[in-house]
């Protein structure tokens, strides 16, 4: 920017106080927005497509299918036949899938910021990019407490068939504060890909795209 003339400083400034503001994101914030609607699959798909990188989703989604299944058969199987999960088991399965979400989730965004340099002069702006990123973040943090909140109905049920159900609750816990672990990770990613939609957006300033 600083071999910049005076005019396209003046364009270039606002988009990148616009593109900050998208990252200006916390968890409370997230919270508020979660009146977002539609299922993880499709709104993480639309979100991908919005940044016009070819970026496939399929991690996230496996995660998502196989933490789905895992609940519903264990809510099943605890019907059918109280005491057949131990706590311990739920809450295992519990803390390897909230890392598991995260650990995707994170690489989607390093991903994102790979292509996005590589592919900065297409026809989707930085700023577009930018707001689908965020709603992208939105979308992981409220799967990632739909997980957390499945696990511990799973885990409650135990605690009602445990001989000890004073040992349950710790667990609970627990896989709260991993999810809120969890978000605060994503959203720290979220906010390192700031730099390099505002270098991408100064690239397009330069060959003249708007």
């Amino acid at each position: 920017m600083i071999d910049m003339e005076q005019e396209t400083l003046t364009v270039a400034k606002p988009l990148l106080r616009a593109i900050e503001e998208v990252f200006q994101i916390s968890e409370e914030d997230v919270e508020e927005e979660q009146a977002i609607e539609g299922d993880f699959t499709s709104l993480v798909s639309e979100s991908l497509e919005e940044l016009n990188l070819g970026c496939v989703p399929d991690k996230l989604h496996h995660v998502k299918k196989k933490a789905k299944k895992w609940i519903d058969e264990c809510v099943q199987e605890q019907n059918e036949l109280p005491g057949s999960k131990t706590p311990s088991d739920i809450y295992s399965v519990a803390i390897s899938t909230l890392a598991e979400m995260t650990a995707r989730a994170i690489e989607q965004f390093h991903k994102a910021a790979e292509l996005v340099l590589l592919m900065s002069r297409t026809e989707t702006s930085a700023l577009v990019r930018a707001q689908s990123l965020r709603k992208l973040t939105e979308t992981i943090h409220k799967e990632l407490s739909c997980l957390s909140t499945g696990f511990a109905g799973c885990l409650n049920t135990a605690a009602d068939d445990a001989e000890n159900p004073e040992t349950v609750s710790p667990l609970i816990t627990s896989v709260y504060l991993e999810s809120a672990n969890s978000v605060s990770y994503v959203i720290n990613a979220f906010k390192l890909l700031q730099p390099v939609l505002q270098v991408s957006s100064v690239d397009e300033i330069q060959a003249g795209v708007r």
